[in-house]
């Protein structure tokens, strides 16, 4: 081996700054005088001259060219010579290759690791002395041969590349890896399959080789098969040398795309179960914490680092936890162990107590890990807080019994004098004739209609029960069962809804009753502009369960209401959304109709339309007030669980 290389640079770089670059790598190199630089753009500056004086004194070249002049240009340096080329970052390495370029650089590799460029120009040189390219040449042909054998015998993919990269030899077990036929994979050059990037940190890694004392090595690469699918592979390679020459490398690749899958998997998992706003942490058999996230050391004095290793009992102790929970957590792992029951996990809220003095609360689910041999490993445990979710609670059950309370005064403690009054009321109308009795009994009976909307009103506190499937045109006609007035129904809302049917009904009742007392007109027959809905005391009102217009045999005056499918209502084949009531009235004040207390109504409370609100809100469903198409009211309540009746009779 020579102790000094010769590298003609050729291209536009700084003056002076690739070469101080180059000259100061640890292996000896001289960089020639530009004076011989006889490439320029692929083009001989004299070919007689620089020629010959280049080719005296360059053990190889190093063109750094745009493409044209760099492909011009490996072909122009006699075939004796090798040339390696630099690239930019994201230029493709295929060209430079076909055109016979012995190796390759990128251009920021060359700016920071000029010890590793000059490693590999080294073994350029070494490689190519005086020879021409190990494929072509008969001696290296014959020592190639003896890897044959071992390469066609082999189980695992194997391959041979010769000094520039270029595959001389291929089994079929890395065709069957790589999709591609033997005569495919040999004459091409290995970058094809892997890429230029991966190429060249293989080139990196033969050459730390060839100057180490270290025999073999291992990189991973993912190859694009034929099929355009995508495998990872892990090749160790050797490299091949005689005479101080590098004349190639031999390869053995293991197939790991499943495990290369798997690790991504496990990274992705890991990554969602550190970031995730749940407390995670497992038990071992012993009851030790094995592991643990940082959303569940969050509270603790303790880094997570402390808390691993530590038992559970250990919290307990320095008052994390009460002691009652190793009693607790023991019974529950039995009863996930016995053989009694089916139960998977086990949901429970123990309470922990954070240094400041804080109480939190939280739901916790324990399961128990796989069982090696039949034997308890131990567990995972997730805690979820929900200590305001539980003050919510508490603060809504206070409020609850104070409705109640208010409930039971006005059903009770309001509602006696109340009927003590309207009976002496009754009696003072016999007796005496004043029109002050007359606002006397109006006053009561305002006061009794208050009591009962406020009673209704307080006990919105209490949820819907469970839902069922219900006939919504059932729930319509019991609804209007209980409502008085000269209104007719109508509807043909066939098919059902997810409801609790005694609020739904209640819901609806409210709609009708609005319809009756504020639909109405008074008996002159004028409509009072500030009333929710008005119709004449004489006109006979319509309502039905329909969203289209029926015609009818009702005076003109008459007022109409639908309630109808929401979507698809001309579309049986398409689900409603939900369902609508409307009608043909004068419409909605522009106020908020569902506020409780609202009312244009002199008499009104303003209370119904809230109920509606409040009921629809307790099934989780929205409700919306607008117009409709002839100009009155409109309610829509949607997210509503419903399907239509299949009228096709299938």
């Amino acid at each position: 081996m020579r102790e000094r290389i010769r590298v003609c640079w050729v291209g536009p770089t700084p003056e002076g700054q690739t070469q101080a670059i180059v000259e100061q790598a640890i292996h000896p190199i001289t960089v020639t005088d530009r004076s011989v630089e006889w490439l320029r753009d692929g083009e001989p500056k004299d070919a007689t001259v620089e020629h010959d004086a280049a080719t005296r004194v360059a053990d190889c070249f190093v063109l750094d060219l745009d493409a044209d002049g760099r492909d011009a240009g490996i072909r122009a340096v006699p075939e004796e010579t090798p040339v390696a080329v630099v690239l930019g970052h994201d230029e493709d390495t295929t060209s430079p290759l076909e055109a016979g370029a012995a190796d390759i650089f990128r251009r920021d590799t060359v700016q920071r690791e000029p010890a590793l460029v000059a490693r590999r120009l080294r073994s350029v040189v070494d490689a190519s002395t005086a020879r021409p390219p190990l494929t072509q040449t008969s001696t290296d042909s014959t020592r190639l041969g003896r890897y044959q054998t071992v390469v066609e015998l082999a189980a695992d993919p194997m391959y041979v590349l010769d000094s520039s990269g270029r595959c001389v030899l291929a089994n079929d077990a890395l065709a069957r890896f790589s999709g591609y036929d033997r005569t495919d994979l040999v004459g091409a050059h290995a970058s094809r399959f892997i890429g230029s990037a991966e190429f060249e940190r293989a080139s990196e890694l033969l050459a730390d080789l060839t100057s180490s004392d270290e025999s073999a090595g291992r990189f991973e690469f993912t190859l694009e098969t034929a099929d355009g699918d995508e495998r990872v592979g892990e090749a160790t390679i050797v490299p091949v040398t005689t005479d101080d020459r590098v004349l190639g490398s031999v390869g053995v690749v293991r197939d790991i795309s499943e495990r290369t899958r798997r690790t991504r998997e496990l990274a992705r998992f890991r990554t969602i179960v550190e970031t995730a706003p749940i407390g995670l942490f497992s038990l071992d058999e012993t009851g030790t914490i094995t592991w643990a996230n940082d959303e569940f050391v969050a509270p603790f004095a303790e880094s997570a680092d402390e808390i691993v290793g530590e038992s559970f009992q250990t919290l307990v102790e320095r008052g994390y936890f009460a002691p009652e929970e190793i009693d607790s957590y023991v019974e529950r792992v039995r009863t996930l162990l016995s053989d009694d029951t089916d139960v998977t996990e086990i949901t429970h809220e123990p309470r922990l107590h954070t240094p400041d003095g804080e109480t939190r609360t939280y739901r916790a689910t324990l399961t128990t890990l796989p069982l090696d041999d039949g034997e308890f490993t131990g567990t995972v445990n997730a805690f979820r807080e929900i200590t305001d979710e539980r003050r919510y609670q508490r603060e809504l059950e206070r409020q609850n019994d104070r409705l109640e309370q208010f409930a039971s005064l006005v059903s009770h403690d309001l509602r006696n004098p109340l009927n003590v009054a309207q009976g002496h009321a009754e009696l003072l109308e016999g007796a005496v004739e004043h029109d002050s009795t007359t606002e006397i009994s109006w006053a009561l009976e305002r006061m009794e209609t208050l009591i009962d909307d406020l009673l209704a009103l307080a006990r919105q506190g209490e949820t819907v029960g469970e839902p069922e499937r219900v006939n919504l045109g059932a729930v319509v006609d019991e609804a209007w069962a209980v409502v008085e007035g000269p209104v007719t129904l109508r509807h043909d809302v066939a098919g059902t809804v997810l409801a609790d049917r005694s609020r739904l009904c209640e819901l609806l009742t409210n709609l009708f009753r609005n319809v009756v007392d504020h639909g109405i007109a008074d008996d002159t027959g004028a409509t009072d502009p500030n009333a929710t809905q008005a119709t004449d005391h004489d006109s006979h009102a319509n309502v039905s369960a329909d969203n289209e217009q029926h015609p009818t045999n009702e005076p003109e005056s008459a007022r109409e209401i639908s309630v109808g499918w929401i979507d698809g209502d001309s579309n049986p084949a398409v689900e409603p959304s939900g369902f609508l009531v409307a009608d043909d009235g004068p419409g909605l004040p522009n106020v908020d109709v569902f506020e409780a207390g609202v009312t244009t109504d002199p008499d009104g409370t303003g209370i119904g339309l809230a109920i509606v609100a409040e009921i629809a809100e307790a099934h989780g469903w929205t409700v919306t007030a607008g117009e409709s198409a002839s100009g009155g009211a409109r309610f829509e309540f949607r997210g509503v669980d419903s399907a239509r009746v299949d009228r096709s009779g299938r």
